[in-house]
């Protein structure tokens, strides 16, 4: 399951990838920069925890991008087209 949420300019795609063991969720972010209907960046973001649910570890993902949106966070390879 992923979640895609629409921030500021921004969409997150927030997911969670089931550790070995049952030791819980581990949190995936992607974060996209569209320029109208194309996508003119997209970026691998690395969120630390793990947590005991995987919903619990999509919200934490999804609040990590919205709190690095609102610090100001830059795309690494911004290209115009």
């Amino acid at each position: 399951m992923t979640l895609r949420e629409h921030y500021k300019g921004f969409y997150l795609e927030a997911g969670a990838s089931e550790l070995q063991y049952d030791l819980g969720y581990s949190p995936k972010l992607m974060i996209e920069k569209h320029q109208g209907d194309s996508v003119i960046d997209t970026e691998i973001v690395s969120v630390c925890g793990v947590f005991k649910t995987k919903d619990e570890a999509i919200e934490a993902a999804l609040k990590h991008g919205r709190e690095g949106i609102d610090r100001g966070f830059q795309m690494q390879c911004t290209f115009d087209k």
